[in-house]
């Protein structure tokens, strides 16, 4: 089967983003920033849940108490590990070194440093998809069906 010259089925693989990215690597990036947004939204969620929740529980039972702080650890947990596995997951996609993926990993649990890497991150994934020429919005960027024509 021949191919008619300038009708590439494909243009996804003749794709290079001005960073120099493949339109399959963009699409990574894009995919898991938009996973690390929708896991912090929902550790925010999980944090203003913790606050309301934990004054109502305050005249419940000890026993109630107990087994609530033992829920709300686990809850807690869990959305710390996704947290960081979207970290890592958004911080492979971009390339980045295996020490800076360990080392901001382990910040990202911290306090005040762990917001700071999230939106260190969380920018140079936005810089990096709009330079490949996709719109990003609050909840990450729109991947559209095919690559952006420049």
């Amino acid at each position: 089967m021949s191919q008619i010259p300038g009708n590439d089925p494909s243009p996804t693989l003749n794709y290079h983003s001005p960073t120099g990215d493949s339109w399959e690597e963009v699409l990574k990036i894009a995919k898991a920033q938009k996973l690390l947004l929708w896991v912090i939204l929902g550790n925010i969620i999980a944090n203003v849940s913790l606050l309301i929740l934990s004054s109502a529980a305050k005249s419940a039972p000890a026993t109630v108490q107990l087994l609530f702080g033992i829920g709300l650890v686990g809850f807690i947990l869990v959305i710390v590990a996704l947290q960081i596995a979207a970290l890592v997951n958004l911080m492979r996609a971009m390339k980045m070194g295996i020490v800076s993926i360990i080392i901001l990993a382990i910040g990202s649990v911290l306090s005040c440093i762990g917001l700071l890497v999230l939106l260190i991150i969380n920018q140079r994934a936005t810089t990096r998809l709009q330079r490949a020429g996709l719109k990003v919005g609050l909840m990450g960027a729109k991947i559209p069906d095919g690559p952006p024509t420049n």
